[in-house]
């Protein structure tokens, strides 16, 4: 049994790190944006404005949030010309519980993608009441805000105000 979990591992990174190479299109460290915005540094029990604008360094004009554990026929949603070239991979990251992904479309095309941690910026409840995944625009980087976390002392819960 544990040669076949062993196994399965094998053949999974593998995948994920062919994946990686096999489209040019570019990673985003966001962990790294959102240290640079000293967002670790102040877990303070107040809630705050989050403007994600500030972690996306590419031209852009929707971003999508792909929350842990998030379903195939979710993914599916995501509408872009080129998502099928590293839509295997975003399904297979969705297994891992501590990161967000984010998927970034600039004229109908994904231009980047990349993790983010839930520590200490916790994206991971943001769907709509029905369950489907949340995209947003430019114009609603603004509308994110960041409250305390009782689950988890080491983050922020971020939820959203109002899209347009």
């Amino acid at each position: 049994m544990k040669t076949i979990k062993f196994t399965a591992l094998i053949v999974l990174l593998l995948h994920l790190t062919s994946c990686q190479y096999s489209s040019n299109i570019p990673i985003i460290d966001f962990d790294k944006k959102v240290n640079i915005l000293g967002i670790s540094q102040d877990l303070t029990n107040q809630s705050r404005d989050i403007n994600l604008c500030k972690i996306i360094d590419v031209e852009w004009d929707l971003a999508w949030i792909i929350p842990p554990y998030a379903s195939a026929d979710q993914i599916k949603k995501v509408e872009a010309e080129n998502f099928s070239t590293i839509e295997d991979e975003i399904v297979m990251a969705a297994l891992e519980e501590h990161n967000v992904q984010l998927i970034i479309i600039n004229e109908n095309k994904v231009v980047a993608h990349g993790t983010l941690g839930r520590r200490p910026l916790d994206l991971a409840g943001i769907l709509e009441s029905d369950g489907t995944l949340i995209s947003f625009s430019k114009e609603n980087c603004n509308h994110f805000i960041a409250l305390p976390n009782d689950s988890d002392s080491l983050s922020l819960k971020v939820s959203i105000h109002q899209l347009k």
